[in-house]
């Protein structure tokens, strides 16, 4: 297994700052979830205007890109045609950066549990999202995982975004930790029912929240979380799967957490306990 970082836990990092202190931490990859205020890489000048520059930075660096964790939400109406646009744009980026995976998510923001019937018709929208994006022209030079998130933590809803779709091309994207503290999920039920379609995972340290089923993040390998993480990763890793363990630490929605110069180096040191 590998271990990558997510820039969701440098926001206030520029670009020539990522590529000059991860190899300080000793790490090698990275998935992009924006650069400063740009959280949509595919229209930031580093990765349009200037990204022969940008990718010479990386090699120099010694730094390569594990993903891009895209903001397409293929259960929200309102975002169908965007999410066509930024599946085209990010799908020229990903093979640019010789990156070959893409995250989607279900609805991103669901604040409401769906009826049946509601979770059914989000579904559908979001098959005929994905039949529209396999259509475009190297979508299936890439790999898409769609996130546990919201709506679409238990393995019976995932795979009704799933269903129809090769596991070659469209897979999971586990947030182990959310889909155990928030979603009240079981590892070794997911290991066991999405084995062979789990292309990436994140890895999380939290605290409780002051709401039920709300967590707060902190260096890895200091939270509640630490030991029962490793146990997961390494029951992962007994299922056969050797893939990316991305951290995703979540300072840029949570400003008042400790930096990355904290968090990153201390998540090598928690995962290379057990690698």
């Amino acid at each position: 297994m590998l271990l990558s970082v997510s820039t969701l836990g440098c926001p206030e990092w520029s670009f020539g700052e990522i590529v000059e202190n991860l190899p300080r931490y000793g790490i090698k990859y990275v998935d992009f979830r924006g650069v400063k205020d740009d959280l949509d890489i595919t229209v930031s000048d580093l990765f349009t205007a200037n990204l022969d520059q940008t990718k010479a930075e990386l090699a120099n660096a010694g730094i390569a890109v594990s993903g891009i964790s895209s903001g397409i939400n293929l259960c929200q109406p309102a975002q169908f045609e965007d999410n066509i646009a930024e599946a085209e744009r990010t799908i020229d980026l990903a093979i640019k950066l010789n990156t070959d995976h893409i995250r989607l998510f279900g609805h991103g923001y669901c604040p409401e549990p769906l009826s049946d019937e509601a979770r059914k018709s989000a579904a559908e929208l979001a098959r005929k999202c994905l039949e529209k994006i396999f259509a475009l022209p190297h979508a299936d030079k890439v790999r898409w995982s769609i996130e546990t998130h919201d709506a679409w933590q238990k393995p019976e809803h995932m795979n009704m975004l799933l269903e129809g779709f090769s596991k070659e091309q469209l897979g999971v994207l586990w947030d182990i930790e959310n889909y155990i503290v928030c979603g009240g999920g079981n590892a070794e039920d997911f290991i066991q029912a999405f084995a062979g379609r789990i292309f990436n995972v994140h890895i999380k340290d939290s605290i409780p929240g002051s709401e039920p089923g709300k967590v707060i993040s902190v260096v890895p390998g200091t939270g509640d979380f630490k030991e029962t993480m490793l146990e997961i990763v390494k029951k992962l890793h007994g299922s056969g799967y050797n893939g990316f363990l991305t951290l995703e630490y979540e300072k840029r929605w949570q400003r008042d957490i400790p930096g990355p110069e904290k968090a990153f180096p201390a998540y090598v040191s928690w995962m290379g306990s057990i690698l």
